[in-house]
């Protein structure tokens, strides 16, 4: 009997668990619904966006497969690369995946919701993850 709550079934894949390789085929096999995970380090929230520095606010996922890419948003908003000096940076590091938002020296337009967000699939199952991350403007001369 399937455990519908953590495991899900796929047919017809190649599979690799644990260094064993299983033959491509009709045979069930079958993978922990729970296989992508956001690990630290990771930006904590709530965080300041400080006037005039620049912040990177960064999100490190792990699973299997491992993600491809990550993206990120504003306040539900996709965040397109260059866009008002944001860029958004992935790097593979063994096992993890870290994506870096770089955020231009600190302005109160970029006070939002920030969220880091990457999908992993295999044929017939996807699984998917995000962070939101509260960033509050701080003025040097406010009190």
């Amino acid at each position: 009997m399937i455990n519908r709550r953590t495991h899900r079934r796929i047919d017809d894949v190649l599979n690799i668990v644990n260094g064993d390789t299983f033959k491509r085929g009709k045979i069930c096999t079958f993978f922990s619904s729970g296989a992508l995970k956001i690990v630290r380090p990771f930006t904590s929230s709530p965080n300041d966006i400080i006037q005039n520095k620049k912040t990177d606010l960064k999100c490190v996922f792990s699973g299997w497969p491992l993600p491809h890419t990550a993206y990120w948003l504003k306040n539900n908003k996709l965040i397109t690369n260059g866009t008002e000096g944001i860029y958004h940076v992935l790097q593979r590091k063994g096992h993890l995946l870290y994506s870096i938002l770089r955020l231009p020296p600190g302005r109160e337009d970029q006070e939002g919701v920030y969220g880091c967000r990457a999908t992993n699939s295999i044929p017939g199952w996807t699984s998917n993850i995000s962070r939101l991350i509260v960033m509050d403007y701080k003025c040097k001369l406010c009190c």
